[in-house]
């Protein structure tokens, strides 16, 4: 709600987002992201972000060296000294000013931080670090479950714990994404029981559903297909529950 309250404001928004597959690879977060700050399509390939940062850090007026700290970011390395982070993390802060001067703010979200690899945990924390007054807000989500140093560390963070989402939120939000005016009061119990609280769970339940078939009048036409068997969903039967996000 935040992120979509600060887009309808006009602020720019940029969501990287961390998966395990990503945990052993340098930057894995900002190869992405890097991208969508540039404005580049997805799959867009190192030399033309090397090219649109290099016109965008003349037109912005930044240092002509920015383009080349900033490169590993998007173009990986395979070991980076504190000094480089350090530096990584200032040319960042740099160029999000510079996106966000004047009256648009910026907005930077790295969801599941718990995921993300050394590298891109650093350099994340270093951009923090350098913020000071320009127009821009860095969300961070992790585990509340998941100790990292690099949180309890930093000066200028403020933490809010979500707790779980209520039922009303759970079927508000699976109503929305199932495409339904309304659930059944089977559907709706088995959703609840599946999520407990937590929108990973709900959003992985739903996804099961529509790769089935069963969004919209679906649901309501094939009831007789929602077993046990065909509403489970692989990834919901992890022994240890996720934290609240």
């Amino acid at each position: 709600d935040l992120v979509r309250s600060a887009a309808s404001k006009g602020a720019s928004v940029f969501i990287g987002r961390c998966v395990a597959a990503g945990r052993h690879v340098a930057f894995s977060v900002y190869q992405d992201l890097m991208r969508d700050i540039l404005g580049l399509p997805d799959g867009a390939g190192k030399e033309a972000t090397t090219q649109r940062l290099e016109r965008v850090s003349t037109e912005l007026n930044l240092a002509p060296s920015l383009p080349q700290v900033l490169k590993p970011l998007y173009a990986g390395a395979r070991q980076v000294t504190n000094d480089e982070v350090a530096r990584m993390g200032a040319a960042l802060r740099d160029i999000l000013a510079a996106l966000s001067a004047g009256s648009k703010a910026l907005v930077l979200v790295v969801e599941d931080l718990h995921w993300g690899d050394d590298p891109s945990k650093a350099v994340t924390a270093a951009l923090v670090d350098y913020l000071r007054r320009e127009r821009v807000m860095v969300i961070v989500t992790q585990r509340s479950d998941v100790k990292d140093q690099w949180l309890a560390q930093r000066r200028a963070v403020d933490r809010v714990e979500l707790g779980p989402l209520s039922d009303e939120s759970i079927l508000r939000i699976a109503m929305d994404r199932l495409q339904l005016p309304q659930l059944s009061k089977e559907l709706g119990d088995h959703l609840l029981q599946r999520a407990r609280g937590n929108p990973f769970y709900l959003l992985e339940t739903v996804r099961n559903l529509s790769e089935k078939g069963l969004g919209g009048s679906a649901v309501a036409t094939n009831r007789q297909t929602l077993t046990a068997t065909d509403m489970y969903s692989p990834i919901i039967a992890k022994p240890k529950v996720l934290s609240d996000r």
